[in-house]
């Protein structure tokens, strides 16, 4: 069974799209900063050190996102989610990119892949349980990943 794509296209907060605090109706709170910690991908990122598990990195703060809505029944892929990432986006996956299961604890249907260049979080792709396989859930990337 064929599962159906949607795309849309986000844009980080604070990029390019911020409001007038003195005509916007509603007040903002500032961003909270990211604590300063240092995380590793649990598995495929080769133990290099990479940010801090969170959302994304994207420079010009431009991102697109997407989620998948399949068949009742479908079946997923056996290979485990990292693997699955590497041959579905092997065109937008850079040598020397890493590649690897987010530290950040999940349920235990759902597995989120992180894809960290140069330091910075570019894509994360969620995948969910379905079968004795994985199906991709949903995704988040920056604009040019």
């Amino acid at each position: 069974m064929r599962g159906c794509l949607l795309i849309a296209a986000l844009i980080t907060p604070g990029a390019a799209c911020a409001t007038d605090p003195t005509t916007d109706p509603q007040p903002r709170t500032p961003p909270v900063a990211e604590p300063e910690t240092v995380g590793k991908m649990a598995d495929g990122g080769a133990g290099e050190e990479t940010p801090p598990d969170g959302g994304l990195d994207c420079p010009g703060g431009m991102a697109v996102g997407g989620t998948s809505d399949y068949a009742p029944g479908a079946k997923g892929k056996e290979a485990d989610p990292v693997e699955q990432t590497r041959r579905a986006f092997s065109g937008q996956i850079r040598e020397g990119d890493g590649v690897g299961l987010s530290t950040t604890p999940q349920r235990g249907d759902q597995r989120t892949v992180r894809v960290v260049r140069g330091g910075s979080t570019v894509a994360l792709i969620v995948y969910r349980r379905a079968g004795d396989g994985w199906l991709i859930d949903s995704y988040d990337a920056c604009a040019g990943f």
